[in-house]
C-alpha cells in the first residue's frame, strides 16, 4: 500500500482504485478514531485533511518498514494513534 498512498499524496490526477483504498481507510480512521476502544483512539487535530493524514501514514511506513507486511488498516491505525493520541 505504500506506493498507492504515495501516489495519492502526489496528486497526479491519475488515481486508481488502490489510491482510493488508501485514502478511504485513512479517512474512516480519522473520522471514527475518537470512538475506538482505548489504545486505538485517534484524536486528529480539528481541520486535518485526508492528505495530511496520508502523509502521517506514509511517513510511519517509511520509518517502520518492518510493518509493511501488516494489514494496512492496522498499520494506518498505529500510525495515526502514534501521531495523534487522545489525551
Amino acid at each position: 500500500m505504500l506506493q498507492h498512498c504515495q501516489h495519492f499524496i502526489d496528486r497526479s490526477n491519475n488515481w486508481d482504485a488502490w489510491d482510493g483504498e488508501c485514502s478511504g481507510a485513512i479517512s474512516t480512521l480519522t473520522f471514527l478514531g475518537s470512538a475506538l476502544p482505548p489504545g486505538y483512539k485517534v484524536c486528529a487535530p480539528k481541520g486535518v485533511t485526508k492528505l495530511q493524514a496520508a502523509r502521517v501514514v506514509v511517513n510511519y511506513m517509511l520509518k517502520n518498514p518492518q510493518t509493511l507486511q501488516d494489514p494496512f488498516r492496522v498499520l494506518a491505525m498505529q500510525a495515526l494513534t502514534e501521531a495523534w493520541p487522545c489525551k
